[in-house]
């Protein structure tokens, strides 16, 4: 199986390590790239396959959710998890409402990661089918 191919955006460089560093830990076959604007994430993202896209909620310019419906208009199917410090239930609800996947509360939870990996994994499990016996 391929290394998962995992977006990270946020304007912090220091918050793309962390998570970066978080995700590292919890699974040893990524390939993270990271951006820090609108421009940057939507130029990779269309020029990879990415496979999860961590999206910070709040940056300056044009903020998380204007990039969730950019890279939703790509991709309708995008793995979108969106992450921030504020972790209303209506900031949690309007991201979900608009197509993201999931929702991290900053600073990250590894269990959380984990769970993010495993529903990840779970919805994108290829079907292996048999063939039929002859006869």
């Amino acid at each position: 199986m391929p290394p998962l191919t995992i977006l990270v955006v946020d304007d912090a460089r220091s918050e793309r390590v962390l998570l970066r560093h978080a995700l590292t830990d919890l699974h040893r076959r990524l390939t993270i790239l990271e951006a820090a604007d609108h421009a940057e994430a939507l130029a990779l993202f269309q020029k990879r396959v990415v496979d999860i896209v961590f999206l910070d909620i709040r940056m300056p310019g044009i903020g998380g959710m204007e990039i969730l419906q950019d890279i939703l208009d790509l991709d309708p199917d995008a793995f979108v998890v969106m992450v921030s410090h504020f972790s209303t239930r209506e900031h949690v609800v309007r991201a979900l409402r608009h197509g993201a996947a999931d929702f991290v509360v900053k600073p990250f939870s590894y269990a959380k990661l984990a769970e993010i990996f495993a529903r990840y994994d779970a919805e994108h499990a290829e079907v292996i089918r048999l063939p039929s016996p002859a006869g």
